[in-house]
This record gives C-alpha cells, structure tokens and sequence, in this order.
C-alpha cells in the first residue's frame, strides 16, 4: 500500500500532471553559478529568493549535520520559512 502511494506521489511531480508548474525546480543562478532549488522560474526575480548552499538537517541542540550526497544550493527563504503567500510578484 505504502508503494502505491509513493508512486502517484512520484507521478505528481511529472511534467505531464496538471499542476506541475508548481512543483519544485532547478534553475541555474547566474550570480552563484550554481543550479538553485526554487519553486518556480520567476524565483530569481522576486525579492524573497535567497540563495545558499543546503546547510543540511538543523536539530536544537546538536546543531546541522549535512546531508548525504553532494552539498546544493536552493533558497534559503523556501528552506527556513516556505514561500510567502501570495508570492510577490517577479522584479524586472
């Protein structure tokens, strides 16, 4: 059962599902040049985006301990707080 839920988890996320838009993405940021992981292809222009390297699991009282696998980069506001809502509209 839990395999069952696993893949239409998975399916979600595909490009084909309605509602894909909003799942989660990788764009390059041309100021870190590294690949960011945002929410959607406008993050980079909104004034909430905050890129950083991934810090890696916060527990109180031990502190962060990274993660396995190479350290990314994603936005730190998404990471710490989540994205506002309503999400600001884009900068020029």
């Amino acid at each position: 059962m839990a395999g069952d839920a696993l893949a239409v988890h998975i399916r979600a996320a595909t490009a084909e599902e309605p509602g894909a838009e909003n799942a989660p993405m990788k764009i390059r940021d041309k100021t870190v040049k590294e690949l960011v992981d945002v929410l959607d292809k406008n993050c980079l222009k909104r004034p909430c985006y905050w890129p950083r390297p991934d810090p890696g699991v916060f527990t109180q009282g031990v502190g962060y301990r990274s993660r396995p696998g190479e350290r990314e980069w994603l936005c730190g506001h998404r990471e710490c707080r989540g994205c506002p809502k309503p999400l600001p509209a884009p900068s020029s």
